[in-house]
């Protein structure tokens, strides 16, 4: 399995340091307002890699912080006339029921930041101690000229650098001792939330916070760190510099960063006001299908927000309700033993063995996720072609495994599937728009002459329950008593 790792920018094979475990981190949202599509697609991303490295046999102990103190939540809970911690709440919340929304699974370790102040001020301390770090005015910084590496994950002139550390808000210090240095502790200002410290009341600055969270949970030196590609610079770049001056080592291994969900080709934010609420699109498309359009597009690469694109994954997600549906309606009673069984790899007909092989290495590319849903695809045609030539249970009982484990990895996986059987009256347009593919695929047989192939189809139907009657206005069905 071959990774893009940010810090390199090569593809690399993935082996992680203490197999089989996998330590994993993600940079989670800042809480202060409801989460959008794009913070949608970083926690999608990230999830189906989780799954993936699960299903590949990996345990993945994975992190994803909230970051709830900082400036756009302090401004935010004045103007309510809250505290920061009631606001954290609210959207934590909103946050984690849109991510149940679209089945994104729980971290391992969702800490916040103002959970672990204390440890944070460790942390400082020890990089004071180092000659990493200085106080100034109840401030805290860290001096990046005494971290030789700084820059090597962004690539970065140290002149941009330093123009950027002079004007960002973030980073803004009249008595920085160089422009390029970035509070990792700030003294409180008038009316802001504050925590004891050895310099003074104050609060940690972002960077800092990750750190600690990733360190604290997961170790000095983990396997994958990630998150937007808008955190490369200065985020991450302040996360390594910080991290290895305090322990020596290597912060983490590999880096991957998510592609933006775009509005005409900018990225969607809040500051450029052009974002959309997950919860405004589920209030127009089914989970699922919003969950196909953000795996559509490879982890990496933007997407970009439009109806037609969610419209198309609409359709993608009819065709997999309908597979679904179809595939256990001919299983009937089986469908139980085919869910406990295991895949078994050497006794898979060759046509359903070539697509999972073709699934499992568009995801060793770097998580391919367009070309692995392609492969999903020629695996449901495959089954649908075995149902309609009346074939035996264990092809579709094998189709049935390779079907749910893709789908898994996906994180379309069967508990999930069952929140969405759709009305009573779509359920059955599911059967009849089945039942008419296996007649007109019948009356194709009948017109060749090929009369056992059409036996066949009928004979199938019938072990669905499914009568076919024939008369000279044509072929017509009903569930048989």
């Amino acid at each position: 399995m071959r990774i893009y790792n940010t810090l390199t920018k090569n593809l690399e094979e993935f082996v992680p340091q203490d197999p089989p475990r996998v330590t994993m981190y993600a940079c989670g949202p800042t809480v202060y307002d409801s989460p959008h599509v794009g913070h949608a697609r970083s926690a999608v991303a990230f999830d189906v890699i989780r799954r993936y490295l699960e299903y590949k046999g990996y345990d993945v102990i994975f992190a994803r912080n909230y970051t709830d103190v900082d400036d756009k939540m302090i401004d935010r809970a004045g103007k309510r006339g809250i505290t920061i911690q009631q606001l954290a709440i609210q959207y934590i919340r909103e946050y984690e029921a849109a991510m149940d929304a679209l089945n994104v699974r729980p971290p391992v370790y969702a800490p916040r930041a103002t959970h672990l102040i204390a440890d944070m001020i460790s942390f400082i301390r020890d990089l004071e101690a180092k000659g990493f770090a200085y106080a100034r005015n109840g401030s805290v910084y860290f001096s990046v000229p005494k971290f030789e590496a700084y820059g090597r994950l962004s690539k970065k002139p140290q002149k941009e650098i330093a123009d950027i550390g002079r004007r960002d808000s973030e980073e803004f210090g009249e008595d920085k001792g160089d422009p390029r240095d970035f509070a990792i502790w700030k003294a409180q200002k008038p009316g802001e939330p504050a925590w004891d410290s050895p310099w003074g009341k104050g609060r940690p600055g972002w960077h800092i916070e990750c750190s600690v969270m990733s360190t604290k949970l997961l170790g000095e030196t983990i396997d994958i760190h990630g998150g937007g590609h808008d955190l490369v610079f200065p985020h991450h770049e302040n996360e390594i510099a910080q991290s290895e001056a305090r322990s020596g080592k290597p912060f983490c291994r590999f880096w991957i960063h998510n592609g933006f969900v775009t509005v005409d080709k900018e990225k969607m934010s809040k500051s450029l006001d052009n974002f959309f609420t997950v919860d405004q699109v589920l209030q127009q498309y089914e989970a699922p299908a919003i969950r196909l359009f953000l795996v559509s597009a490879q982890y990496r690469n933007p997407i970009d927000y439009s109806r037609e694109l969610l419209g198309q994954a609409a359709r993608s997600w009819q065709r997999v309700r309908d597979a679904w549906t179809g595939l256990l309606a001919a299983l009937g009673t089986e469908a139980a033993g085919a869910r406990s069984a295991a895949v078994e790899r050497a006794a898979l007909p060759p046509e359903l063995a070539a697509t999972l092989d073709e699934f499992e290495a568009a995801m060793d590319d770097d998580f391919n996720t367009p070309r692995a849903l392609a492969a999903l695809f020629t695996t449901i045609r495959t089954i649908n072609d075995g149902l309609t030539r009346g074939t035996t249970k264990g092809f579709l009982t094998a189709g049935f495994q390779v079907l749910m484990a893709i789908l898994g990895v996906l994180g379309l996986d069967e508990a999930y599937m069952a929140r969405f059987p759709g009305s009573r009256t779509h359920a059955g347009g599911q059967v009849e728009s089945l039942v008419r593919h296996f007649i007109d695929q019948r009356d194709a047989a009948r017109r060749a002459k090929d009369f056992k192939r059409a036996d066949e189809i009928r004979a199938t139907l019938k072990g669905m329950g499914i009568e076919l009657m024939d008369s000279k206005d044509g072929t017509t069905w009903r569930l048989a008593d």
